[in-house]
């Protein structure tokens, strides 16, 4: 079997997501090659994880990945990495056989045989690659981890009983403090997953709260997010998840950047959203959602039709073996 060695790295502001999203496709590619994870030791949270799914892991510190990447000469390689164009994929080129890139934008031209962009609406952007460039985007690019794909959707209740609000908010906190600020005085319960490097986060978590509201740390989502109703998220990697699970959705725009992929998503009746958080829209539109069963059904019809049903993971699989020539 051929190898693979897959380049992940903590994302700034989703820290988790290449991790979860390489392990997604990892399982699947290592029915036919053996896969390497090259990992920054300073990981400690993407490692760990890694280990959990038995992956073969090799660490190295920054200053020494130029070296470690001369062990692996002539493999492919797969890079989910936040920082693009650098010395690191230059060394690439001429290292590896194949240069896989994982990237949600088409700003620049990366240097590699195949570009996965795994971002809802993301094939209808105008990529700069060269025509010899396989681009494998949109729906047929998501990754979604097996875990995930395993919990079974919830019949929906009558009237909803427990909302997850997960923002991923971590430069700033302006969007979390408001919308507390305005849940707590709702009758509902809500179970609040922040990100421990949320600006202010212990004072957050100090000062807001109330009988009705419970905090969670990130790496709680699998076990909080099928104990709710609905959902209150950003247009991050988690509303994919969200969306596999089933939880109808109110999605919040955090920033300019996120508008189209919450639009897409919108157009396609996959969430309740906004093109930009308005916070009093936020909440008369949570309890409507909260009360209208009608409606998540359609939603969670939807996300079953969209997400649950395809299997597009083996086709990412062959697509990258037939790349590789296995």
């Amino acid at each position: 079997m051929k190898n693979i060695v897959i380049k992940v790295e903590n994302d700034k502001k989703d820290s988790m997501k290449p991790f979860y999203r390489m392990d997604a496709l990892a399982n699947v590619l290592k029915e036919n090659c053996d896969v390497i994870f090259l990992c920054n030791k300073e990981d400690i949270k993407g490692i760990n994880y890694l280990k959990s799914r038995k992956y073969n892991i090799r660490e190295y510190e920054k200053a020494t990945l130029k070296d470690v990447i001369i062990e692996y000469y002539g493999n492919n390689i797969i890079i989910d990495s936040h920082d693009k164009m650098g010395i690191f994929e230059h060394t690439c080129i001429k290292r590896f056989k194949k240069v896989i890139q994982v990237y949600e934008k088409a700003d620049k031209s990366l240097m590699c045989d195949m570009l996965i962009n795994p971002t809802y609406g993301s094939e209808y952007l105008n990529y700069l690659e060269p025509p010899s460039c396989k681009i494998i985007s949109g729906r047929d690019a998501i990754l979604i981890r097996e875990e995930v794909r395993e919990i079974p959707m919830q019949e929906p209740r009558l009237v909803a009983e427990n909302i997850l609000v997960i923002l991923g908010e971590t430069n700033s906190n302006t969007v979390t403090i408001d919308i507390l600020k305005e849940l707590r005085n709702l009758e509902y319960n809500f179970k609040v997953i922040l990100s421990e490097k949320l600006k202010g986060y212990d004072k957050i978590t100090q000062k807001f709260t109330a009988s009705n509201i419970q905090y969670y740390l990130e790496e709680d989502f699998l076990s909080v997010a099928p104990t709710c109703d609905m959902a209150i998220a950003a247009y991050n990697y988690n509303i994919y998840e969200l969306l596999t699970m089933g939880i109808p959705i109110i999605g919040v725009s955090l920033n300019r950047e996120k508008i189209a992929q919450g639009q897409y998503l919108l157009k396609d009746m996959l969430v309740k959203g906004f093109g930009a958080y308005e916070t009093k829209e936020i909440v008369k539109q949570t309890e409507i959602l909260a009360s209208n069963l009608v409606e998540r059904k359609k939603l969670q019809q939807r996300m079953k039709d969209v997400f649950r049903m395809q299997n597009n993971l083996q086709s990412i699989a062959k697509d990258i073996l037939n790349l590789i020539g296995e």
